[in-house]
């Protein structure tokens, strides 16, 4: 078989009983030459005899198996090794391509000349009544705001994070050595954090491309079983914050960081407020971290606020007496402000009053 236009990873665990219709949907995808190589992690169902069967009929399918569960991170990246598409899509055994979906995405990649095409997903609930309760959750979380065309992928566009209604340059992914990092939660967030850090431009289609099926009361099981497993386990709130230095590492390796301090500030934040709500110690780590920082010539620290729960950035050359000057110039330009403008002066002082505050009182920046 020549080499194929597109590869299709899927990761597998225990999911026999919607595998069938996601891989035929998949083998569906004719359009253009795909590949689809699922990753079994060490599944005790049905799975690996529906995946050997399909490799039998299906010449294009690839089977990879692994000896355990070794989580989605691993697999994807077992299935990132055995690619040998042009083209790179994920898709989740227990959800589904829409027709013609590899043909969308694949034809305004090569149309557009862009390093990344984002399209729609449409939802499918296991129990209708889940619907009402989830769909203004999944939308605020997982839909783009409306947008379609073109645009650079620089700090100010935001972009959901969700892989699997995206398709992406597998040489990009090679040059850059980009993998999902493993035993690390959220692991398809950081994958996108890379992608996005060398990527150049991205084009938004309408289009629905992808099925993304919620079973009954899934993710309330996942929301319960992640809080009750870091009640259990305060250590494993550390992977939130653990994961930074991950990050980091890869930015500097390419020299990517100043080009993405904004980004990379905004993720380090929400793993910070992650761990904010399950682990110990957190001004422990906000030190190493603003430690860190300084360290590799950033110095922009995190620090918390204890009285409101909240995570701030101060950058490390601002003084008390700097942000209650800035705090009064904003305060005098209220009275000279109206509607909008006020409201936004008033804002900016009371910014600067907390950040007086946070720099005289905190001891998350002493001993640096």
């Amino acid at each position: 078989m020549k080499q194929p236009e597109i590869s299709v990873i899927v990761p597998v665990y225990n999911t026999g009983q919607y595998l069938a219709r996601c891989l035929d949907s998949l083998v569906a995808e004719s359009e253009p030459e795909t590949e689809i190589v699922c990753v079994d992690n060490g599944s005790t169902d049905e799975s690996a005899k529906i995946l050997a069967a399909y490799a039998a009929r299906y010449p294009n399918i690839k089977v990879v198996s692994l000896p355990e569960n070794l989580g989605a991170g691993a697999a994807r990246n077992r299935g990132l090794e055995n690619a040998s598409g042009k083209y790179i899509r994920f898709c989740d055994s227990d959800d589904w391509y829409l027709p013609g979906s590899n043909r969308i995405l694949y034809e305004a990649l090569k149309k557009q000349k862009v390093d990344v095409v984002c399209a729609h997903n449409a939802f499918a609930y296991e129990d209708e009544s889940d619907k009402e309760t989830n769909e203004s959750r999944i939308d605020r979380e997982y839909y783009n705001p409306a947008r379609k065309g073109r645009f650079p992928l620089d700090e100010n566009i935001n972009v959901n994070v969700m892989l699997w209604n995206k398709i992406f340059k597998k040489s990009l992914i090679d040059k850059y050595a980009i993998r999902f990092p493993e035993h690390y939660r959220h692991d398809d967030d950081v994958f996108w954090f890379y992608y996005h850090s060398v990527a150049n431009d991205i084009f938004f289609l309408e289009d629905e491309v992808y099925a993304y099926y919620i079973r009954r009361n899934s993710i309330m099981h996942e929301m319960i079983n992640e809080k009750k497993h870091l009640a259990r386990n305060p250590s494993s709130a550390k992977s939130f914050t653990d994961v930074t230095y991950v990050v980091l590492d890869f930015l500097q390796k390419h020299n990517l960081l100043k080009d993405n301090l904004d980004r990379f500030y905004g993720f380090a934040s929400r793993q910070f407020a992650l761990y904010m709500l399950h682990g110990d110690n957190l001004a422990e780590e906000i030190k190493k971290f603003n430690r860190k920082m300084k360290s590799v010539g950033i110095e922009k620290y995190i620090i918390c606020d204890d009285d409101i729960k909240g995570l701030y950035f101060v950058d490390g050359s601002s003084s008390v007496p700097t942000c209650r000057i800035k705090a009064w110039l904003y305060r005098l330009a209220c009275y000279f402000s109206f509607g909008s403008a006020g409201k936004r002066f008033r804002q900016k002082a009371k910014e600067y009053r907390r950040a007086a505050n946070m720099l005289k009182n905190s001891s998350q920046l002493k001993d640096l």
